[in-house]
């Protein structure tokens, strides 16, 4: 229940301003809430593993 309380509040702030994008990093999967669809982005995952394949594929496009 934790975690769904503190994403909330974010959730609400995302869909108030179009400027915003949110991005969830977790270890299990997860989905993003119908009214962020197009507007978030979830990854499944270890950050750090996630930042080393990010640095690699900005490496390969340089």
């Amino acid at each position: 229940m934790t975690s769904g309380v503190i994403r909330l509040p974010f959730w609400d702030m995302t869909a108030r301003n179009s400027q915003v994008f949110y991005v969830c990093l977790n270890q299990e999967a997860s989905s993003a809430p119908e009214h962020l669809k197009g507007r978030s982005l979830y990854l499944q995952g270890d950050l750090a593993d996630i930042l080393k394949e990010f640095r690699i594929q900005l490496e390969k496009e340089k």
